[in-house]
């Protein structure tokens, strides 16, 4: 199987599942802009037994290029994490960068 994206159960969710080595521009699931889904919680996780370094990443109204989230979290299998500081309109993704990933199946996405 090759990098793929995947919907969550009930469209309460997007994912990526990655199994080979990113390109240059990382593997990425769908952004999704937390107001536009009706929720005021989002979610990121990282699941399966791939060994990989997940980044989430955000952009604002206007912008044309995402921004690393700086957490102090360092994001691999099995980690779950709420993402606070979200404002109206911005959007998220999570993916892994060219260079990040190294072996195995990941499955790393947002869930609201």
């Amino acid at each position: 199987m090759a990098n793929a994206i995947a919907t969550g159960t009930g469209d309460r969710a997007t994912y990526a599942v990655i199994d080979e080595a990113p390109v240059a521009a990382g593997y990425w699931c769908q952004s999704v802009s937390p107001v536009s889904k009706g929720t005021k919680s989002l979610f990121f996780s990282f699941t399966g037994g791939g060994v990989a370094t997940a980044t989430i990443q955000f952009q604002i109204p206007g912008d044309t290029t995402w921004t690393d989230y700086d957490t102090d979290e360092t994001f691999v299998s099995g980690s779950f994490y709420i993402i606070e500081n979200w404002s109206a309109n911005t959007k998220w993704r999570v993916g892994v960068k060219e260079g990040d990933y190294s072996s195995g199946d990941c499955k790393i996405g947002l869930c609201w």
